[in-house]
């Protein structure tokens, strides 16, 4: 597969988070930033390991031994699963980042009023990234039980004060 199919797939795979078509590059990023969206030019950026991990996905070279994501979350016995690593910083952050844009599509988020100063923004583009997950692994052909198994592992992470960053924490609507 080439990187330009790759990245083909994943703006298929984002633009319906983002509530249109976006604009995915892979480049680096400023400090630890695996993904960095510019909602108002439509332009998702992720990180090279970002990028690699989402590749992992599209091609069905994600499995992991243990699907354990990290220490305190609930083991869910599959044979086989998505490495938790690759789903969050992979997936997860493309469509975390579509979400963004999709933020701005809706005017939740303005130049005026950007992800900065907007309370729970963060955590909303968390919530959208969790809604399309499902339907992206099910376009990539994942089984019904891997699909459950990473959007439990995301709800579980984004619920975690101990999983990610404050202003990312929350219960997502069902």
């Amino acid at each position: 597969m080439t990187l330009f199919a790759i990245v083909a797939s994943m703006v298929a795979l984002a633009s319906p988070t983002a509530h249109g078509p976006i604009d995915v590059r892979c480049s680096p990023l400023p400090g630890h930033n695996l993904g960095m969206a510019t909602p108002w030019d439509g332009y998702v950026t992720l990180a090279p390991e970002a990028c690699q991990n989402v590749r992992r996905i599209i091609r069905h070279k994600a499995w992991a031994p243990n699907p354990d994501p990290y220490p305190g979350a609930k083991y869910v016995p599959y044979p086989r699963s998505l490495d938790p690593i690759v789903i969050q910083d992979g997936l997860f952050v493309l469509l975390h980042e579509a979400g963004h844009v999709g933020q701005w599509h809706d005017g939740y988020i303005t130049h005026e009023r950007g992800c900065e100063v907007v309370r729970g923004c963060e955590l909303d583009a968390s919530c959208r990234a969790l809604a399309g997950m499902s339907y992206a692994l099910r376009r990539l052909g994942y089984s019904p039980a891997v699909r459950q198994h990473a959007v439990r592992l995301t709800r579980q992470r984004i619920a975690d004060p101990r999983a990610m960053p404050r202003r990312y924490v929350g219960k997502c609507p069902r």
